[in-house]
């Protein structure tokens, strides 16, 4: 994958990473819940598609050519490491307690050993999907077979209320939630927004056009999930119709940015990705003997500065770590 990339996009990767840490702590929730609603379930979601369209974005040339091997190898073993690394966490909870072949399997392929490594087994579901539609069917009509899944992905997350009333709805969702948690995964939520990515690589848009399409689509964003909020139509809220073009313009004027490399902001983000739930159970545990629960848990606003605090300085001390491996190899 081309290792080339811009100011904007890679310090983009660490804002990312933080929206990500929002969503697992809520940090507005004591302050007002409907602040927090907005920030964590509509703004915050921009994060997870633009992770994957940066990896679209720098994988396109393989996708056309092959040799994505080298890296989804790579991509199993840090996902390897990251079960290994939470699988203390998983004992804990009693998540293995009553674990079955099939539920290993699709925790392991699809939903996630733990609640945030859902992202690495639909990283490389959704680029193997992708190369094989690319194969097939050409770049262009590979997009439209990846939209199509979005959408039935949409019709098992936000908009599923609307979905199971279509004939045959009801019964196809219920046989696809035998197999999955979500329908945000590998299989319907990564592949679009790779293609996305893949396709922004090869053509730009102008920093006008990208600002007005992204505040026109971020706008239609914010009514969608207003008006599922207020419904009977979701089932989850981690995927939006509206999404699709709030990522692409966002993600085209993050790329009109001169080149630049930054490749130690892109490890730094991916360790704050990894490690923020760690630290999340660790500052629980600290709190108490600590005296500092109110502070650390209880206020929802000061835990997510506490969590990102951490995550940062394990994160720049792995950075700091891998650049010191890189230069002595």
């Amino acid at each position: 994958m081309n290792e080339r990339s811009n100011t904007r996009l890679d310090r983009f990767r660490v804002v990312c990473a933080v929206l990500v840490i929002a969503i697992h702590t809520s940090p507005l929730e004591t302050l007002s819940p409907d602040a927090d609603w907005l920030f964590t379930r509509v703004v915050a979601r921009i994060a997870v598609p633009f992770f994957f369209m940066a990896t679209g974005y720098f994988s396109r040339e393989k996708l056309e050519c092959g040799g994505l091997g080298r890296g989804l190898r790579k991509m199993l073993l840090l996902y390897a490491a990251a079960v290994v690394l939470y699988l203390p966490l998983n004992l804990y909870m009693g998540d293995l307690d009553h674990i079955t072949f099939v539920s290993l399997l699709r925790d392991l392929f699809l939903d996630g050993t733990f609640y945030h490594l859902w992202y690495f087994p639909a990283v490389i579901l959704g680029l193997s999907i992708l190369r094989g539609a690319v194969k097939l069917l050409g770049w262009s009509k590979a997009g439209v077979l990846t939209a199509l899944l979005y959408l039935i992905g949409l019709g098992g997350d936000s908009w599923h209320g609307l979905a199971v009333l279509l004939p045959g709805g009801s019964a196809f969702y219920e046989r696809l939630f035998a197999c999955m948690d979500y329908t945000r995964n590998g299989l319907f939520f990564a592949p679009v927004y790779l293609w996305l990515g893949g396709t922004l690589s090869r053509h730009r848009l102008d920093q006008g056009t990208s600002i007005v399409g992204f505040l026109l689509s971020f706008c239609a964003l914010l009514a969608e999930a207003a008006l599922l909020r207020y419904s009977w139509l979701s089932r989850f809220d981690s995927m939006y119709l509206a999404l699709l073009p709030t990522s692409l313009f966002l993600f085209a004027f993050l790329t009109s940015d001169v080149p630049a490399d930054r490749k130690h902001l892109r490890v730094f983000s991916l360790l704050m990705y990894i490690i923020h739930p760690w630290c999340i159970v660790g500052l629980r545990l600290f709190a108490r003997p600590l005296q500092l629960w109110n502070l650390l848990v209880e206020n929802r606003f000061t835990a997510f500065f506490a969590v990102c605090l951490t995550s940062a300085m394990i994160s720049a001390l792995g950075t700091i770590i891998w650049q010191h491996i890189k230069e002595k190899s």
